[in-house]
């Protein structure tokens, strides 16, 4: 499958709804994953609406934060730094 990362000076002008609405056209591309970075735009929707918080798995092949973020960091990993984390809305 194939990972899109979505990134440019207008993502700022985007809001969470919009951004899900294009990650969800992402699949007519046949893209498997669409991602958008976190940013002030994603701090503010989570603060604004405290019913959704982390939701990590159970059980989970690589360690997670205590917060139940999966981070890989350059530096440790050898990777591109990237954190995810699964929410749920209460």
């Amino acid at each position: 499958g194939w990972v899109v990362e979505y990134g440019g000076s207008g993502l700022k002008h985007l809001s969470v709804p919009e951004r899900a609405t294009i990650t969800n056209m992402g699949a007519e591309l046949g893209v498997t994953t669409s991602v958008f970075p976190s940013d002030s735009v994603t701090r503010a929707f989570l603060a604004a609406h405290p019913g959704f918080g982390p939701d990590p798995p159970a059980t989970f092949p690589l360690p997670l934060d205590a917060d139940g973020a999966l981070r890989c960091l350059p530096h440790r990993h050898g990777t591109d730094g990237f954190t995810a984390v699964r929410f749920r809305r209460a």
